[in-house]
């Protein structure tokens, strides 16, 4: 997602903010940018789980009853800049999540065992390349889907609605705490 500013017009929140100190406005922004960024983050692992299935996504843990029990790894996750005021939403917390969103080459093994040495000129003194036993294989490739790109899509303008809301609410509630309201 790219850089983009948003105005609050609102003369409540107007007059509200320029009752808040500093601190307190850096408050209200970051709950503000994490609870907006949550809202990728959650669309972007519904997307994931709607179509990835592989061993190790889930991961077993034992319940307070003693129950094993599977839970989704995080596949989003979000992060803030408390100096810079901003908020990153990435999916590299799962390294495999790289592979379905860009998708990879065709991949290829060269062979099986390596029985030895050999180089193309006579009396060696050139690059050595590795013997084999057997053919390669194809180990085939991942197809892109996307699925970080979509949930961006699907989300973009529902994250700068919220972002509107939530600083309101972020600066009543912290106005009502100080006892400014």
């Amino acid at each position: 997602m790219s850089k983009t500013e948003v105005a609050v017009d609102t003369a409540q929140v107007k007059r509200l903010l320029s009752a808040l100190g500093g601190k307190e406005t850096k408050q209200a922004a970051i709950g503000t940018l994490r609870k907006s960024a949550k809202i990728l983050q959650d669309e972007t692992e519904r997307q994931f789980k709607s179509k990835v299935n592989i061993d190790g996504v889930r991961v077993a843990y034992k319940s307070k009853s003693g129950k094993e029990k599977k839970k989704w790894k995080r596949v989003a996750t979000v992060k803030i800049n408390n100096k810079e005021l901003s908020a990153k939403v990435h999916i590299m917390s799962d390294y495999r999540a790289k592979w379905f969103e860009l998708g990879t080459r065709k991949r290829v093994t060269k062979g099986h065992k390596v029985t030895g040495y050999y180089t193309l000129r006579p009396g060696g003194g050139a690059r050595r390349y590795k013997s084999r036993t057997g053919k390669g294989g194809n180990r085939g490739r991942i197809k892109a889907w996307h699925l970080f790109q979509k949930a961006q899509q699907l989300t973009e303008r529902l994250i700068f609605d919220n972002m509107e809301k939530e600083m309101s609410k972020q600066i009543q509630r912290i106005a009502k705490k100080n006892g400014r309201a």
